[in-house]
């Protein structure tokens, strides 16, 4: 087993120098190339009219010399198809040497891409492993496209969605209560009948030790008559159905035939002593989040009274559904669980401002959060705020919120 080990260490070793020493021969093949045919500094145009290659390519070879790294260029660079083009071009202006060092170049790179499982996508994605930059760029393209493919197998989107976590003081020692309030704007359908699930809650029971219930407290429990917040919701509200599913209920929206246009909901829960505040040093998980929406932005903020937030600073982490995330907890910043998903975000510290909860594209964001802390009796609380902006963010995977004590 461990000669095993050793030798996949090798090879994958082997792997990254190879990719690193093709990256270096194609920057080195390609400028003399690029100079010869459109000057010391090419651009796209240039190039394109001195050899009469496609305005595109011309482009792509272009960032592609100007990149900051050579991986970086392995990245940017055509494929070896679009890269003998070039060489074929080009054998009228560049020297002959510098054409056969660049078609050198150009078989290497494409035996790489033979050797590599997966092929250029699985070589750029070990490429964005070493490089934040790409690796965001590949990660946002990837989001986007998994919005817009989720998008129509759903039949539903969102523009924007808020997510507002207030914890507060609990009337049981070391533990805190917390409450929820969720917002999304620009709900919409793109199949008409296409069945929309807004939320879900589960069911009540008086005497549970950690109830979820409205924020005003109801003895007959969370309904979406007492949890909605009707000012922030569209007027006039669309008509709702409750689901049971199990021990739960979702709120969802039927399916129509009609035309409709976009749509907006917010409503709010509390949860009583939903966290234990009395370990020191540990990192604990506060919440969990499960994205069943497509949504373009997603919002989600943390606040916690200034009494009970000294040296506490939150991460996030993402993992497959139905694993148990929960009791794996990221150690330095990072998790090493098998279904954790590399997703690049965090939470930023929020401002001590007045409009520190203020999101662009949600009006009357303050007002709707102050209002609720007003009828759950925390109207005067003071609290201190951490922001995780998500752009294009995956659905239907499990995001977890943690808290690290000092």
């Amino acid at each position: 087993m461990k000669r095993k080990t050793f030798d996949h260490d090798l090879s994958a070793t082997s792997q990254e120098t190879r990719i690193d020493d093709v990256a270096r021969q194609l920057r080195e093949a390609l400028r003399p190339v690029l100079r010869a045919a459109a000057g010391e500094d090419p651009r796209p145009m240039k190039l394109a009219r001195a050899i009469d290659i496609d305005k595109s390519l011309a482009s792509v070879l272009v960032r592609a010399v100007n990149a900051k790294s050579d991986r970086d260029l392995l990245h940017i660079v055509p494929s070896p198809t679009g890269l003998r083009i070039l060489s074929q071009r080009a054998k009228g202006v560049a020297s002959r040497t510098a054409t056969a060092r660049l078609d050198a170049a150009t078989e290497r790179f494409r035996k790489l891409l033979d050797s590599t499982p997966g092929g250029r996508a699985a070589l750029d994605a070990r490429i964005a492993e070493t490089s934040r930059e790409l690796g965001w760029k590949r990660e946002h393209t990837s989001k986007q496209a998994t919005f817009k493919s989720m998008s129509f197998l759903l039949g539903y989107y969102c523009d924007l969605m808020s997510s507002t976590l207030l914890l507060v003081s609990s009337k049981e020692p070391g533990m805190a209560d917390s409450i929820e309030i969720t917002r999304r704007v620009g709900v919409r359908r793109m199949r008409s009948t296409a069945t929309i699930p807004l939320f879900s809650f589960s069911h009540w029971a008086g005497d549970e030790p950690y109830r979820v219930g409205p924020v005003v407290p109801d003895p007959a429990g969370p309904s979406p008559s007492n949890v909605l917040l009707p000012d922030f919701c569209t007027n006039p509200m669309p008509t709702v159905e409750v689901i049971p599913e199990g021990s739960s209920f979702a709120v969802v929206l039927p399916g129509t035939h009609g035309a409709e246009s976009a749509m907006d909901f917010a409503w709010a829960f509390r949860h009583d002593r939903c966290h234990r505040f009395d370990q020191e040093g540990a990192v604990q998980v506060l919440h969990a989040y499960f994205l069943h929406m497509p949504t373009r932005r997603v919002v989600r903020d943390l606040f916690i009274e200034e009494s009970m937030c000294e040296g506490i600073l939150p991460l996030v982490t993402w993992a497959l559904p139905g694993t148990r995330q929960h009791e794996n907890p990221p150690q330095n910043g990072v998790s090493n669980y098998y279904a954790r998903v590399e997703l690049d975000a965090q939470y930023e510290a929020l401002g001590d401002s007045k409009g520190a909860s203020a999101i662009p594209g949600m009006t009357g964001q303050e007002r709707m959060i102050q209002g609720v802390l007003e009828r759950a009796g925390y109207g005067k609380s003071r609290f201190r705020g951490w922001r995780c902006s998500l752009d294009y963010p995956v659905p239907l995977l499990d995001m977890f919120v943690w808290l690290k004590r000092p």
